[in-house]
């Protein structure tokens, strides 16, 4: 493009300097040269309509725009030529100024158009990029949904374990209340059980004194005893000992009175407090009798 108006600006103005110079030498011809003068006159108004004299360009500054219409003068006589090429030399320095402006904006019309160029690169590139973040959003928020559902899920089974923790607690709560419940118990029974041991040895001793010729025999050589009443009739007296000093049935026992010899009696029956002893009457010292308060040596 830039080429073709450098071209036809070339063109227009060798031309027109041609035309100049033919006008000049047939001068003398008035009637050919105010032909061919007409001629000039129309041929350079079209080349300055052409280069747009007297027009507003965009690209222009107000210092280089030419205001009014482009008139070629008519001269009349040689003295008027130098006019008309004042006038022409303007033209030609006009459409130099304005092939050095086209050359100007298409330097900055090559530059813009690659600029444009690597704009649209750049765009189709974002446009790319974009696309491959709209889906990596896509994507993200796919996964928020779902993270969301997990969420809540998870939420529903922290609420549902947190209700079967706290019947768990309540359930701990009430087995330790039971456990220490139990181990009171427990301590009772053991406690029970200790007081029933004793009581079972105890007992057992007593059945051991019950049982003549037994182990108590032996524990109670030596002790002594009071006789608290006499029953003459039937031959018995009653003693202040029994069960609970773990009297042995069947030990024979000496009576005294003071440091006289009475007699011996046998013990036949063993109460809680007291014991009855039978009289063995053959062992009777002559004359005496057991009386109440006497003493009786096993």
């Amino acid at each position: 493009m830039g080429k073709a108006i450098k071209t036809f600006i070339i063109l227009n103005l060798a031309l027109s300097i041609g035309v100049a110079i033919y006008g000049y030498l047939l001068f003398r011809d008035r009637e050919v040269v105010k032909a061919r003068t007409l001629m000039l006159q129309d041929t350079t108004q079209r080349v300055a309509a052409n280069l747009s004299w007297g027009q507003e360009v965009d690209w222009e500054t107000a210092e280089d725009r030419r205001s009014g219409t482009f008139v070629v003068p008519q001269p009349a006589t040689p003295e008027e030529l130098p006019s008309m090429e004042n006038t022409l030399g303007e033209l030609s320095r006009f459409a130099t100024q304005r092939l050095a402006q086209l050359n100007q904006r298409y330097t900055e019309l090559v530059q813009t158009q690659r600029q444009l160029a690597e704009t649209r690169e750049t765009l189709a590139t974002r446009e790319r990029e974009l696309a491959t973040t709209r889906q990596e959003l896509a994507t993200a928020q796919a996964r928020i949904v779902s993270m969301e559902e997990d969420l809540r899920q998870s939420r529903l089974e922290i609420n549902t374990l947190r209700v079967e923790k706290e019947g768990l607690e309540r359930q701990v709560q009430s087995l330790n209340v039971q456990i220490t419940e139990r181990d009171d118990q427990i301590a009772s029974l053991e406690v029970d059980i200790a007081r029933l041991q004793e009581d079972l040895a105890s007992r057992d001793q007593r059945l051991q004194a019950r049982i003549p010729g037994g182990e108590g025999s032996e524990a109670w050589k030596g002790r002594t005893a009071t006789v608290l009443a006499v029953n003459e009739t039937f031959q018995f007296v009653i003693l202040d000992k029994g069960e609970i000093d773990i009297l042995p049935i069947g030990i024979e026992a000496i009576v005294h009175r003071g440091d006289e010899f009475i007699g011996t009696v046998t013990v036949r029956q063993v109460e809680e407090l007291v014991a009855i002893a039978e009289i063995n009457p053959a062992t009777l010292t002559p004359g005496a009798s057991i009386q109440l308060n006497d003493t009786v040596f096993f």
